[in-house]
């Protein structure tokens, strides 16, 4: 399943990611801050991470287009 997770940089953000990936699901993070995840989710194939304002709608639409999450 491809996930989408607005303000995954936090700490609930960060623990759901995290268990997400290990479930071998694909998590795309999108935040406003700055990285803040274990090793684990960096190496990880199945996340990738872009830093934008969830309230900038044409950056956001171009990640829901481009990743087309599940959830």
């Amino acid at each position: 399943m491809k996930i989408l997770i607005t303000g995954g940089s936090g700490f609930i953000g960060t623990n759901f990611t995290a268990e997400a990936i290990k479930r071998g699901h694909k998590v795309y993070n999108i935040d406003n801050l700055s990285l803040f995840l274990t090793d684990y989710n960096r190496k990880s194939i199945n996340y990738n991470f872009n830093k934008i304002d969830i309230l900038k709608t044409e950056e956001l639409n171009v990640i829901l287009n481009k990743f087309k999450p599940d959830k």
